[in-house]
């Protein structure tokens, strides 16, 4: 701006400045410089530059309380919106000095162009289309950019139940007239959890008791039997715990998306914790199980019908299901 002042003086020409710092010819200065344009450019780069440093700057919670607590998103959306608004007016005022620096350089105003005259772009002329793609790019794709980051940062931000919403201060000297407060905000469902569900019970597994022989293969094939009748009914009770385990992770999934409180999971996780140890040892069991039938099956068959102490040679390996 002050280099335009200086050279409508040296030219001699009379100027005048307006209240929205347009500098303007006298009656007898046919058309304008065009320079004006170069000094709305600088000032329009600084005033992005600054905005684009406040949206990146613009510090957003990590989690809110729900509406209509005063911790919730409400701030920051309006903050947010303040910023967008301001990004549209330099948005509108970019074109108003592009749309006036090309009048000023391509002739339709019968100026001049020297090269120079008018501050470069990244190598880029005025009157190079590029010069005004980078610009925009650089500044006004950037800050939309950002401020698009921030919202959908807002966006993500999970909300909380904090209680009902705190009561405005009053300041000191100010009465304020009474304000019927809104009705505070429903507290969390009270839920029983496990309702409808309940953990299944079994009773002990039934393991035959080793011997040191069988007197027919009947009794010893009737032991064998009974390990696999047992194994069969323990693989049974695990599908069932897998059938239990499977409805707590629904109504867990079912609860946690309705807002209850962190208590009510916390419950039914160790719910599915002490099922799952319930479902651990019927594997043991099996194990210990598929161990016995082992041992029977190694356990010879005698006639007992002989001396007690009299016994056919056994083998070397015979350990007597020890």
């Amino acid at each position: 701006m002050r280099r335009t002042l200086f050279l409508a003086c040296m030219a001699g020409v009379a100027f005048v400045t307006l209240p929205s710092d347009a500098v303007v010819s006298a009656a007898n200065a046919q058309e304008s410089t065009g320079l004006e344009w170069a000094d709305a450019r600088i000032k329009w780069q600084g005033d992005i530059g600054q905005l684009i440093i406040r949206i990146r700057d613009y510090r957003l919670r990590r989690q809110y309380c729900r509406r209509p607590h005063r911790d919730s998103k409400d701030f920051d959306e309006i903050g947010l919106q303040q910023l967008e608004e301001e990004l549209a007016l330099l948005i509108r005022e970019f074109g108003r000095i592009q749309a006036g620096t090309t009048t000023a350089t391509r002739g339709q105003s019968g100026a001049s162009y020297t090269e120079g005259t008018y501050p470069e772009y990244r190598g880029h002329e005025v009157t190079d289309d590029m010069h005004w793609k980078l610009l925009r790019r650089d500044y006004i794709t950037d800050a939309q950019s950002r401020l698009k980051q921030k919202k959908d940062e807002l966006a993500r931000a999970p909300e909380v139940y904090c209680g009902p919403p705190s009561p405005p201060k009053k300041e000191i000297g100010v009465v304020n007239p009474p304000v019927q407060p809104p009705p505070p905000p429903p507290p969390p469902p009270s839920v029983d959890p496990l309702a409808g569900l309940e953990r299944p019970t079994f009773e002990a597994a039934n393991i035959p008791p080793l011997v040191d022989f069988y007197c027919t293969q009947a009794e010893k094939d009737a032991a064998l039997a009974q390990i696999a009748a047992e194994i069969a009914k323990l693989q049974g009770q695990i599908a069932q715990i897998d059938s239990y385990l499977s409805a707590l992770g629904a109504r867990r999934s079912e609860l946690a998306s309705k807002g209850v409180e962190a208590h009510w999971l916390s419950s039914m996780d160790h719910e599915a914790r002490q099922a799952q140890s319930l479902k651990d040892d019927r594997r043991t069991v099996i194990e210990t199980l598929n161990t016995t039938r082992g041992l029977i099956e190694s356990t010879p068959v005698v006639d007992c019908t002989k001396k007690v102490g009299y016994l056919p040679n056994l083998p070397k390996s015979f350990t007597a299901g020890i």
